[in-house]
């Protein structure tokens, strides 16, 4: 089975315990039976790999991982009849799945500015004080530019984030070559709603999906999964 994992969408408190419990965790949730059609389950780890050209320190380290630790074996033990046995392997998604040579950089980029990022002012919040020190944040945000009008600076001088960028995008493309080339039942594990529009074009053409979600509480919105036959699309939670 072919496992389409957001990494970055992977809860903390599972990543510190590291990639074999990660890989545990997922055999779990697809149970014996699923796992037990093909007896070999291929983890494909997607994030923001590169910084310009470079591995991230988070790629390096979980390249480390995925070389030192798979493949691996995971035996589900039986009752009845013997136990079931499956082979793990790994791979960091750093090309898409239909063109490995090529590796896709850039994917771990800062975003200056945060033009759509909005802020309350310290009263609303209920800061009590007159001389509150946050009090011209709201105004920093909304002009983007300095209160003081002799300062030069704007939030792109300021503010910034880390993000990953094409990421959604290799995974819904991979989706779709693994669709095209293999007839084997896909996993996605990922809470992202921006995989849906892939899912649902999968779901269409007649394939079975798992699809792993990494929040307890999250399940797919009905008005997405409509006339989607169960049996055909399966939610599990990690």
């Amino acid at each position: 089975m072919q496992v389409i994992t957001d990494y970055n969408n992977i809860p903390d408190v599972i990543r510190r315990r590291g990639l074999k419990y990660l890989a545990e965790r997922i055999a779990l949730c697809l149970g014996p039976t699923a796992v037990g059609k093909y007896r070999r389950l291929h983890i494909r780890l997607y994030d923001g790999w590169y910084k310009v050209q470079k591995l991230t320190h988070l790629a390096q380290s979980t390249s480390a991982e995925v070389q030192r630790v798979f493949p691996t074996t995971i035996t589900f033990p039986s009752l009845e009849g013997p136990a079931v046995r499956a082979v793990v392997a790994a791979e960091m998604a750093y090309s898409l799945h239909c063109d490995p040579a090529t590796n896709i950089w850039h994917t771990f980029r800062p975003r200056s500015g945060q033009a759509n990022v909005g802020c309350k002012s310290p009263s609303s919040a209920g800061c009590s004080s007159h001389d509150c020190v946050l009090s011209a944040l709201p105004r920093f945000f909304s002009t983007q530019q300095c209160p003081d009008t002799c300062c030069i600076l704007s939030t792109k001088d300021l503010i910034y984030r880390d993000e990953q960028k094409l990421v959604d995008g290799m995974m819904a493309t991979d989706l779709m070559s693994l669709h095209l080339t293999s007839d084997e039942e896909l996993v996605v594990v990922s809470s992202d709603d921006d995989l849906w529009p892939a899912l649902r074009l999968l779901l269409q053409r007649g394939h079975t999906v798992y699809h792993i979600h990494t929040e307890p509480s999250r399940t797919t919105p009905s008005f997405y999964s409509q006339r989607i036959p169960k049996t055909q699309y399966i939610q599990l939670h990690l």
